[in-house]
């Protein structure tokens, strides 16, 4: 493997299949992975979960803490992949940070499907029960309903590899092409 870790980054609109396509290459290419939504859930058991305003809170706390986590891995040298529906220009700012004190290289994946779609997965999830309910995405699928319906992509404008998965028809997503990629990337 590279002496320079690479930052690998799963990111796109709720419900586009990230936390998937990250945890599939985690155990693929034998890498840590960190979730902003594995870790507010952590939160939300231990600290405890009230309102929609709470979640934004932990929301932005659990940023905090997968950054700082990928900062001290990746001073280590250690590659590993971040998952979450990243705010571009927030998050470029970041990235940029961690990237102003470690040489790293970036990879990111950007997932995005057909908005219809988006918002049925998304609705489908709500309605499962098997998502935290300290997200509140009761009141999340009323508040976004507009911005998932129109669906796109929101790549972080940062150097480095990039590359788009359609998730809409999951049954066509081919996970082997990428994997390949990301293996010489990450030997190079």
């Amino acid at each position: 493997m590279s002496t320079v870790p690479t930052l690998i980054i799963v990111t796109g609109i709720e419900s586009s299949g990230k936390s998937f396509i990250a945890s599939e290459l985690s155990r693929e290419l034998n890498l840590p992975f960190f979730s902003k939504d594995i870790i507010k859930e952590k939160l939300f058991d231990t600290i405890g979960y009230k309102d929609r305003d709470w979640s934004k809170k932990l929301g932005i706390g659990s940023l905090a803490i997968l950054f700082q986590t990928a900062e001290e891995l990746l001073s280590h040298g250690q590659s590993l992949i971040l998952e979450s529906n990243f705010k571009p220009e927030l998050a470029k700012i970041d990235f940029e940070n961690i990237a102003k004190k470690i040489p790293i290289k970036f990879f990111q994946i950007v997932c995005f499907a057909d908005g219809q779609e988006i918002y049925k997965r998304f609705i489908e999830r709500v309605n499962s029960g098997k998502r935290h309910p300290g997200h509140r995405d009761d009141i999340n699928s009323i508040e976004s309903k507009d911005r998932l319906l129109k669906g796109g992509k929101f790549p972080i404008n940062i150097p480095g590899e990039k590359y788009e998965i359609d998730t809409t028809d999951f049954s066509k997503v081919d996970l082997k092409p990428l994997i390949l990629q990301l293996q010489n990337y990450l030997k190079n």
